[in-house]
């Protein structure tokens, strides 16, 4: 039999082409004879109108995270909030596709990586226990919490560098292997709410790289791995999150953009809890908030911070910028520069640049320095530094300094 492939109203399979019609009854259950909805204005939609505007697996999706002894009364701007979460999925699936070019099972995972293993098989026991209780929305609920916040929001902007097709590290085996797994999983997760997508992303993801069967709907139900699950990790990591957002906000206080690096981050808490979590998982901290250091301590501090209350203390950010500080935030807002007019103008994460940058002497100076750093975060094969040549331009100010940018594709 050959592979499948998807439109958002059916797909094929062997040759065989399979429908279906996601609608679903005051039961909760699918009920090909339920053709229409009412809405909280007492007048009535389509189901062919939503599907044919969003498509087949929101609808569903909408219909299966309500519970379903409720009243449906419904509302465009529910299934529009839907439709906007399918967006940052498919674009996280995406980003796995995009990055991940191999599939090898390894031992040595990071700490980042048995977190998202052990929230995966938490995730795969209530989900069970759910559908047993014949809660299957709250299911499709938690499902959807961990794609976007677990997942999406935090562990793949942790393993971002990690996955760079420039970056050569052993621990970018360990990134892609828990990427594929936690992305399988979740196909078998998903299929029973959106198959479509779930069966979308099991062909253009997984079976891309590793071997399976045919369909994601030929799978059985996933079984948590208890030995997998680590309640202790997956606390402090809640608390990192916590500590994350906090200098985010006392950042935006005093202006300083993330991908511009601090000096510290000081975190002044007595909790038992929040020293575990800056002890055990500090590396993942420093990354996150672009510190150069996270440390705990238990009083208040005076000085030159910017600073903003958790739950369990409270974090200031170090305001203090020296020379080394400020060429860092130039390099980061050069790469993030050079990357928005590569996407703007198509090209593609593994497809290689001339790249030509010119500024006064001085910043010519420092981006010859820097030169090693820039080849491999924007994937360019070679830099001339003092001159500007290419069909691509662009130009980046910061600091009262002005770098022109020119490229071509290789």
């Amino acid at each position: 039999m050959s592979g499948g492939t998807i439109s958002s109203d059916n797909y094929t399979l062997g040759g065989a082409k399979i429908y279906f019609t996601p609608v679903v009854g005051s039961s909760g259950v699918l009920d090909s004879s339920f053709r229409t909805t009412t809405t909280n204005l007492g007048n009535i939609v389509s189901a062919d109108e939503v599907i044919e505007k969003y498509g087949r697996d929101v609808l569903r999706f909408y219909y299966l995270s309500s519970p379903p002894w409720e009243d449906y009364y419904f509302k465009w701007q529910d299934i529009e909030e839907i439709a906007r979460t399918f967006v940052v999925i498919r674009n996280t699936f995406n980003f796995v596709k995009t990055y991940v070019d191999n599939f090898q099972e390894v031992e040595n995972l990071k700490k980042e990586d048995l977190w998202i293993l052990s929230r995966l098989n938490t995730l795969i026991e209530n989900c069970t226990n759910y559908f047993l209780d014949f809660h299957a929305y709250k299911a499709a609920k938690e499902i959807k919490n961990f794609i976007l916040n677990d997942f999406s929001r935090w562990y793949i902007k942790i393993i971002r560098d990690r996955v760079w097709p420039e970056y050569s590290g052993e621990d970018k085996k360990a990134a892609f292997y828990t990427l594929l797994v936690t992305t399988e999983t979740l196909c078998k997760l998903l299929s029973p709410f959106c198959p479509f997508l779930a069966e979308q992303v099991y062909q253009e993801v997984v079976k891309r790289l590793k071997d399976g069967l045919e369909s994601v709907h030929l799978s059985d139900w996933p079984k948590p791995k208890k030995e997998l699950i680590d309640k202790n990790l997956e606390e402090q990591m809640e608390i990192a999150k916590e500590i994350f957002e906090a200098c985010s906000a006392a950042r935006q206080k005093a202006k300083i953009k993330l991908r511009w690096p601090v000096k510290s981050i000081l975190v002044v808490s007595k909790d038992k809890k929040v020293k575990e979590c800056v002890e055990n998982l500090n590396e993942i901290l420093k990354y996150m908030c672009n510190a150069k250091s996270v440390e705990l301590k238990e009083e208040e501090l005076k000085g030159n911070f910017s600073s903003h209350e958790f739950d369990l203390g409270k974090v200031f950010v170090n305001l203090e910028r020296d020379k080394e500080l400020i060429k860092e935030a130039l390099i980061r807002e050069l790469i993030r520069k050079i990357q928005d007019l590569r996407k703007k103008n198509g090209f593609k994460v593994r497809e290689k640049i001339n790249l030509s940058l010119s500024s006064d002497e001085a910043t010519n100076e420092l981006l010859e320095n820097y030169e090693e750093t820039l080849k491999k975060e924007v994937g360019a094969e070679l830099i001339a530094i003092g001159e500007t040549k290419g069909k691509f331009k662009g130009s980046l100010e910061f600091e009262n300094k002005k770098i022109e940018i020119s490229f071509d594709r290789v």
